[in-house]
């Protein structure tokens, strides 16, 4: 599934990454449940395992188990994933200082809270916005940064 996620947009890492992610707590609450630490155990032995001999995944595993702690260990990342921009853009005045030129490529709602932060902060500051073809999404950003002084190639 995560394979034809990434096919549909594949300038858009972040749907692997999380894919990959999902699958790797999958992996550790297994482990967990099982008794056993070995990380090296891949999700394809786990599948492989549980459709080849399926009484004695049945013995280890109850799959209430594994469910329960699966969605209890994704809600946390959720959270962690929702508060992560504003921890982010509250560090913007330890990074960005008065009279400095940022240089950042395309648009990234991270970077823009981080910037509007710092620029609410009243730190003056330039940016310099790199955009590419064919989406040209940064030009959005600047018009609604009118107290930014910015530049973009």
């Amino acid at each position: 599934m995560g394979k034809i996620l990434v096919k549909v947009d594949p300038t858009e890492t972040v749907v692997g990454n999380m894919t990959k992610r999902v699958l790797k707590i999958i992996r550790e609450e297994y482990n967990h449940c099982k008794g056993t630490s070995d990380l090296e155990e891949t999700l394809q032995t786990i599948v492989s395992t549980a459709s080849s001999n399926l009484s004695e995944f049945d013995d280890q595993v109850q799959a209430d188990d594994i469910k329960e702690s699966i969605c209890l260990a994704i809600s946390e990342l959720l959270s962690e994933l929702e508060t992560s921009g504003g921890n982010i853009a509250a560090q913007a005045l330890e990074h960005i200082y008065s009279d400095e030129v940022i240089m950042t490529i395309g648009r990234s709602k991270t970077v823009e809270a981080f910037i509007k932060y710092a620029a609410k902060k009243d730190r003056k500051f330039q940016v310099i916005i790199a955009e590419c073809a064919p989406f040209y999404n940064v030009r959005i950003f600047i018009c609604c940064s009118t107290f930014l002084r910015s530049t973009f190639f």
